[in-house]
């Protein structure tokens, strides 16, 4: 099967968007300093490697794995700063980026 093929199932709404599972939202609306969005434009969320807490270079064959082995239930939504710097999430950015997809 080709990775056309095993991405199929991915396209989940036609409108390139992968909505966060609800128990991924709730979780974050428990706390005050979060602000839940129902989705982000990849293309406005920046990179600034110094803020992430583990400085680690996306790797391929793990983005490969999520592409190849998705399930919704698991895509738990990106974190960043209100200037849109992502904090956490760079092989999950990846992952859509590869997808041609908006984040949620």
């Amino acid at each position: 099967m080709s990775i056309q093929e095993q991405r199929k199932p991915l396209t989940i709404t036609s409108s390139k968007y992968i909505p966060s599972p609800e128990h991924w939202k709730e979780m974050f609306r428990k706390y005050h300093f979060y602000e839940v969005k129902e989705r982000l434009a990849i293309d406005e969320i920046k990179i600034n490697r110094a803020l992430f807490d583990f400085n680690n270079k996306v790797c391929i064959s793990s983005v490969e794995y999520m592409l190849n082995n998705f399930e919704l239930d698991a895509w738990m939504p990106v974190t960043v700063t209100e200037k849109m710097f992502l904090l956490d999430g760079q092989h999950r950015l990846a992952c859509a980026k590869k997808l041609g997809l908006e984040l949620s």
